[in-house]
């Protein structure tokens, strides 16, 4: 690990979070009327140059290493031979597959149906109207009722 000042280490882990420099900067308690010179200036130095690399490298060797292993171990599942009572059982090749191919990006999204809600009124014939789940109102002199035709 490269060693830098307190300061410019916390440079460092802000503007690898954020990348914006001038917040960088200014998080790292640089003065703000200067941040974005200060920060173009760190992000020219070799050795914070060199530390972001570091970060960079961290994180692709846990994020992506693990999926690699993931993918390896899938794919090796996908190729054995299973041999069960009545020959051979091909269910873990085929759930290794879809599993990888499901990390790929394979298959096109799933398509849901459109959700319908449907709302009946009823007038009775007393002039009452019901609404399914509701308490039946009574219609009032000269209110009209919405009639659908179906």
């Amino acid at each position: 690990m490269i060693k830098l000042s307190q300061r410019r280490a916390d440079f460092v882990i802000h503007y690898y979070k954020n990348k914006n420099g001038t917040e960088a900067a200014i998080m790292a308690g640089y003065s703000p009327n200067s941040a974005h010179v200060t920060a173009s200036r760190l992000l020219k130095n070799d050795k914070i140059l060199a530390r972001l690399e570091e970060l960079n490298n961290e994180s692709k060797a846990s994020v992506v290493g693990s999926v690699l292993e993931r993918k390896e171990r899938l794919w090796g599942i996908a190729k054995e031979d299973n041999p069960g009572k009545f020959g051979y059982q091909r269910t873990p090749n085929i759930q290794a597959i879809s599993e990888l191919n499901k990390m790929e990006g394979a298959y096109a999204p799933e398509k849901t149906a459109p959700q319908v809600i449907y709302s009946f009124n009823f007038i009775l014939p007393d002039g009452t109207r019901f609404i399914p789940g509701q308490e039946a109102l009574e219609l009032k002199s000269g209110q009209e009722s919405e009639v659908i035709d179906g």
